[in-house]
């Protein structure tokens, strides 16, 4: 299954799953934080398989946050005020730690394709929003993945 499948089908029963929960009060509003939820709660699973966006994108931004919270502690470890051999340590964490994630990776529908998983994330999504309508979202829109996977 491909990324646009796992997107869609993650929209459509998170989106879904809202509408019918709402006038029970469980649902979460239509609104950007349910697409956003809905979208990463489908692609997630795939965090683990190197071809996929998801990863790719991870890895980017692990590369980016490196450099960005090693930027301002570097001068205090060199004890240095040279702005390369500062950007320098700072690109060398970054990159740590996209390879890091690289090569850390569990195997492709490893942890990542679990009912555990989809658990954990909705409740990472639950812990950070306090908003039971995104947990709940994000946990359908996780195992839509592994739905659409066992296909």
């Amino acid at each position: 299954m491909n990324s646009t499948a796992h997107l869609i089908a993650g929209f459509a029963v998170a989106i879904a799953i809202s509408l019918l929960l709402a006038p029970v009060g469980w649902g979460a509003p239509l609104s950007v934080d349910l697409v956003v939820v809905a979208g990463l709660g489908a692609l997630l699973p795939d965090l683990d398989h190197r071809q996929t966006k998801i990863f790719r994108f991870t890895l980017a931004l692990l590369f980016v946050a490196g450099v960005m919270l090693a930027w301002p502690i570097a001068p205090s470890l060199t004890h240095s005020t040279d702005l390369f051999l500062n950007a320098g340590i700072a690109v060398a964490v970054g990159a740590v730690a996209a390879v890091a994630f690289f090569v850390l990776k569990p195997r492709h529908r490893g942890p990542t394709h679990s009912l555990a998983a989809a658990i954990a994330f909705a409740a990472i999504v639950l812990a950070l929003t306090l908003n039971w309508g995104l947990g709940i979202a994000a946990f359908v829109a996780y195992a839509s993945h592994l739905a659409l996977d066992r296909l």
